[in-house]
């Protein structure tokens, strides 16, 4: 699982939630709003030992009939989420405010599984000139853990993945 991956999830859990989220960066320009949008990128990640050496323990493998070694890395994640909102009556500086709202709500009810939203913030509301929208940035920290399986047969290690949090 890469970094991108966790990015993609996130992406998808607001959208499920109704919220027009976007990657940010997205190769061409982006169109004249009619709706407020979210750009959401990845700011920072920090990875840390979940467990003594990595090391988390054995797992039974049903399928392949063998016990596989878990591996796994706690990652705290910083998201920027910067939310326009077209200039209109429908929408305006609040569509900002609501947004967040809607973002907020999603983190805390339906955040990806295995991604833990540890706090969340949102900056003032002011108009960008350059999109013709206000904009506002809000910022996600979160926490995940990543494992990967290792079996007695072969030392390498598979693709980490994302987990639920450790107990």
């Amino acid at each position: 699982m890469s970094l991108q991956a966790i990015e993609t999830a996130l992406l998808d859990a607001l959208t499920r939630g109704g919220i027009r989220a976007v990657e940010a960066f997205p190769s061409g320009s982006m169109k004249r709003l009619t709706r407020p949008v979210t750009a959401v990128a990845l700011a920072s990640a920090d990875a840390g030992e979940a467990a003594f050496c990595q090391y988390l323990g054995q797992q039974w493998n049903e399928t392949e009939q063998i016990w596989e070694e878990l591996y796994g890395k706690q990652v705290e994640l910083s998201f920027t989420l910067d939310i326009f909102s077209p200039k209109t009556e429908d929408y305006g500086a609040a569509g900002c405010r609501a947004v967040f709202d809607d973002i907020a709500g999603q983190m805390l009810t339906a955040a990806p599984s295995g991604l833990r939203v540890n706090a969340f913030s949102c900056g003032p509301v002011s108009f960008n000139k350059d999109m013709d929208a206000f904009h506002c940035r809000a910022e996600a920290r979160c926490t995940a853990y990543l494992c990967a399986v290792s079996s007695d047969e072969d030392e390498t290690l598979l693709d980490f993945e994302l987990r639920g949090m450790m107990q």
